[in-house]
Order: structure tokens, then C-alpha cells, then sequence
């Protein structure tokens, strides 16, 4: 079952790195943030509350349990003073690959590799056919129910492969074609490759350039017990950045222990 313990917030900026101030996404660091004193932002000076300011933090949550899950992730925040205030944002994306298929195949049979399991796709001359054989070897793959897949024929047989279900808003890493057992007519080459990449589980947040860059394509919400941001099931290893986006707006006060409490729920299996 997944503890607290199990649980770990870390800064992003590359392994590293162990300066809150340059927690602007990239890798995770190995710097966790209860260590620090002012864990991810610096104090607003007086000289920045008069002319306000905008600035941003990225880090990661991991579940570091060796076998167990953390069911219905969710984060959120409480504000603690009612000077600067914070909104969170995360990146959603769904992975998508694609198989390319060249030549002319007559029949047998392909091996696709994801993770320590083997999905085996028989061949069909009918290309939607062929491409059910793929999606319902896919979702027999634990922890990829909900795979859906379309298939094309001209030149080549291309299908499109999208991680929606219990496989969504997560990074996948690319099938591996481990058995061309095809035959054919000619020569055929089979290839795999990227078309998006999934987020924000397992996926690795942009690098900005300063704290004033806002990061693309993260949509920063308000957020409570309420209305937190929902990640999904967060598996054994598994990971994801969040960014922070504060606001200090101009003519604002100087105000002692301003702040916020960041928030994360789920649950174990019991």
C-alpha cells in the first residue's frame, strides 16, 4: 500500500540542480523540497510589490513505492495570505504513435514490445480488420484498456495508434517491433514512431529560459478541495511536473510569511 513515505516533491532543472531558483522545468532534480527553507519561490521585495510581478516554478511529484498505485491523484492549493497568489497548471496530451508499414504483405504475423509484455498482431488483407487485430492485442496489455487504433492503406499501411483510457495523459515509451514474421511479396520494413508525445504523467516539463517565461502549453487554473487538477492514477515509479505560476500585482503591500500550501490527494488500494 502507498504511504507517505512513498510519496516524494522534488525541484525540476536537471539532477543537479539544488537551487529553487532555477527550478524552471527540464529533468527532475534529485533536491527534494522539504528541504529547502522557502521550498520554491524567493520573498517579493518592496521595490517588486510596487511594480509587480509575475513568475513561475516547475517541480515534480513521484510515487516511489516500489509495487503499489495512488488511485485518483489530484492537486490543489491553499492560499495562506491574501498577497501573491498562485495558480497551478499542468500540461494534458494524449501519446499517439503511428506503425508505417512498406511493401506488399500476404500474410503471417507481427511482435510488438511494451515494456516486459508481447502483443502479437496477425495479419488481415482487409487494412480495418488488421487494425482491430492491433488494437485488441494492445488493450490486452495490462494498463493500456482503452487503446484505440485507425488504420490507412495507399502506398504504405499506417496505423495510428492513441493511448486514450487507462492508458491517457501519460507518456508511453514507442513499441519496439520485436518479430517481423510477415511474408510478402517483396521487401518489408516496419517502423514505429512518435506523434505526440502524452503528458503530464512521466513526461518531462519544458526548460525555461528565466523565472518571467511562461511555459507553453500549460494551462494554469484555480484550484481547491473543491476543484483540484486531476492526474489519474499515479503507478509504481511513476511521475509528473507541476508548474506554479505567482502573481504579485503592482502597488501591492509587503506582507510578513505570504504563501501557500500546496495539496495532494488519492488513495492506496486497500
Amino acid at each position: 500500500m502507498v504511504t507517505a513515505e512513498d510519496i516524494h516533491f522534488v525541484l525540476s532543472g536537471g539532477s543537479g540542480n539544488f537551487n529553487a531558483s532555477t527550478s524552471l522545468g527540464g529533468e527532475p532534480s534529485a533536491q527534494p523540497i522539504s528541504a529547502l527553507s522557502d521550498n520554491l519561490f524567493s520573498d517579493i521585495s518592496e521595490i517588486q510589490a510596487a511594480a509587480g510581478k509575475v513568475d513561475y516554478r516547475c517541480f515534480y511529484i513521484f510515487n516511489d513505492s516500489q509495487q503499489d498505485a495512488f488511485y485518483d491523484t489530484s492537486v490543489y492549493v491553499d492560499q495562506v495570505a491574501t498577497g501573491a497568489s498562485v495558480l497551478l497548471g499542468v500540461t494534458y496530451a494524449i501519446d499517439i504513435q503511428r506503425i508505417t508499414i512498406s511493401g506488399s504483405v500476404v500474410g503471417g504475423d507481427i511482435d510488438l514490445k511494451y515494456g516486459n509484455y508481447t502483443a502479437n498482431v496477425p495479419w488481415n488483407a482487409t487494412t480495418n480488420t488488421w487494425a482491430a487485430n492491433l488494437q485488441n492485442a494492445l488493450n490486452a496489455i495490462p494498463g493500456l484498456n482503452g487503446i484505440t487504433v485507425q488504420g490507412a492503406s495507399s502506398w504504405n499501411t499506417v496505423f495510428t495508434i492513441s493511448f486514450t483510457g487507462d492508458g491517457a495523459n501519460r507518456y508511453h515509451d514507442l513499441f519496439v517491433i520485436t518479430n517481423n514474421l510477415v511474408t510478402s511479396s517483396g521487401v518489408v520494413t516496419i517502423t514505429t514512431s512518435k506523434m505526440q508525445n502524452g503528458a503530464p504523467i512521466n513526461s518531462i516539463a519544458p526548460m525555461l529560459t528565466s523565472e518571467l517565461a511562461s511555459p507553453s502549453n500549460v494551462n494554469f487554473v484555480t484550484s481547491d478541495i473543491s476543484n483540484p487538477i486531476v492526474i489519474g492514477e499515479l503507478r509504481a515509479g511513476d511521475g509528473f511536473p507541476v508548474w506554479i505560476r505567482r502573481t504579485t500585482l503592482a502597488n501591492s503591500l509587503a506582507m510578513t510569511n505570504d504563501g501557500f500550501q500546496f495539496r495532494l490527494s488519492g488513495r492506496p488500494l486497500i
